[in-house]
């Protein structure tokens, strides 16, 4: 089709264009930095692009510039990975709604509704934090799938250094039964939603 081979294109030529693999595309940059300091912020700025192309940047990159060019929009979430370095997660336009605390403002608050099987649900999670409901199922019928919610939206006040104070708060929330199971925070929004 040449729709889709066109939007294919278009994704690819925009990804090696703002942020391509084979080169440094930012750099790090005080105001009345010496010359010592200069050195040291292109050094920072080189680590930062190989822990960003030595995660899974480049695919799921590839994925939002596909999302962008046939919706106008896409949703990257942006975290640390296990044992360092970075982890990105692409989110589905369809199962994600988002807004902005200020009228015309930046996106600030995201939903996310996701489905995990029991099994999953228990092992990322923890039996004791999910409800009744999946607990039993997690013995009975652990394939069953439950829908749940990640929300992450700011927190009036908060300022902490404690996942629960940050300014970002971050909960995952069964969708029936309206429990957290897991409720955290960032220092900042850690989801980018661009708009065309």
């Amino acid at each position: 089709d040449v729709g889709t081979e066109a939007a294919r294109i278009h994704a690819a030529a925009m990804m090696s264009g703002s942020t391509p693999a084979n080169s440094l595309w930012f750099g790090l940059d005080v105001s009345n930095a010496k010359d010592a300091d200069k050195k040291w912020l292109e050094q920072a700025a080189e680590i930062e692009w190989e822990n960003i192309h030595g995660s899974n940047y480049d695919s799921v990159g590839f994925d939002c510039m596909y999302d962008i060019t046939i919706g106008g929009q896409f949703a990257l979430f942006v975290d640390k990975a296990p044992g360092g370095g970075y982890h990105f997660e692409q989110w589905n336009l369809a199962n994600t709604y988002f807004s902005s605390s200020k009228a015309g403002g930046v996106i600030d608050t995201v939903f996310n509704e996701f489905a995990l099987s029991a099994e999953q649900a228990v092992a990322e999670y923890g039996e004791n934090m999910l409800s009744e409901k999946v607990a039993k199922a997690y013995h009975e019928k652990p394939d069953t799938t439950f829908n749940l919610v990640r929300a992450v939206y700011p927190r009036k006040g908060a300022n902490g250094r404690f996942a629960k104070n940050m300014p970002i708060a971050s909960c995952h929330v069964e969708k029936d039964t309206k429990k957290i199971v897991r409720e955290s925070g960032f220092h900042e929004m850690p989801i980018g939603v661009p708009r065309w």
